[in-house]
């Protein structure tokens, strides 16, 4: 993958720097000397606040998770966001059923390959010479293997155009959300995930959407759009 802009590298170290504030600052531990410097290195920079908003607002976020799928993995955690992540994933491990239900929270940004803050665009070309357009606030994976291409949507928007794939038989091509799954035919086309809701908008070509909730999958057509939902009823 390679990045087109120049400025995205800092902002991701920023991201990850505010992680790391965070969780220190949560430490009953934490001395006045670490609260200084973190106040220091807060006011150092437009992309610290700008990261350090980012990480505020996951916490809330991370708030509407039950205590019983992410306690145990906060409980006790390092100073350092590997080992934060780490613990979140023994949840895995601990309380298989609610972690199934709640795969697709919050915390999965800080992990992700693809990330976007507030404010921020990125664009990337795959190994497949697809190009994934990361617009703001949002956190994405790639898997390319020799089966299929797959991106996996976790939070804001992105807009994909598909190249003809080198493979035979041409191996798909989707984006998977927590509601369900876009294969693109051939095309150029939007995704956005909106709280419990998926949309999509077809620029170019096809794709077909498969609602986690829906008996059937649909065709979309170049200029058509729609939303589904993870929740039942109307």
């Amino acid at each position: 993958m390679t990045p087109d802009d120049s400025v995205s590298g800092d902002m991701t170290e920023a991201i990850h720097a505010a992680a790391r504030w965070h969780v220190l600052l949560q430490s009953p531990d934490v001395s006045d000397a670490e609260r200084h410097d973190w106040q220091q290195w807060l006011e150092a920079d437009e992309r610290h606040r700008q990261a350090w908003r980012e990480v505020k607002s996951l916490q809330a976020d991370l708030a509407t998770v039950p205590g019983e799928v992410v306690g145990p993995a906060l409980r006790g955690a390092d100073k350092t966001r590997r080992e934060l992540l780490r613990r979140l994933g023994m949840v895995a491990v601990a309380a298989p059923l609610a972690w199934a239900t709640w795969r697709w929270v919050p915390w999965q940004r800080w992990q992700a390959a693809y990330t976007t803050a507030t404010g921020e665009r990125r664009t990337f070309t795959l190994e497949d010479g697809s190009q994934l357009i990361l617009n703001t606030a949002s956190a994405a994976d790639v898997t390319l293997n020799e089966q299929s291409r797959v991106i996996t949507l976790y939070a804001g928007e992105i807009l994909v155009q598909t190249e003809p794939d080198v493979y035979y038989p041409p191996r798909a091509f989707r984006v998977e959300t927590p509601q369900g799954r876009v294969t693109a035919l051939g095309t150029r086309f939007t995704v956005r995930v909106d709280d419990s809701r998926t949309r999509v908008s077809v620029l170019e070509k096809a794709v077909r959407i498969e609602p986690t909730r829906a008996p059937a999958g649909q065709r979309l057509q170049q200029g058509d759009k729609t939303l589904f939902s993870d929740r039942r009823g109307p």
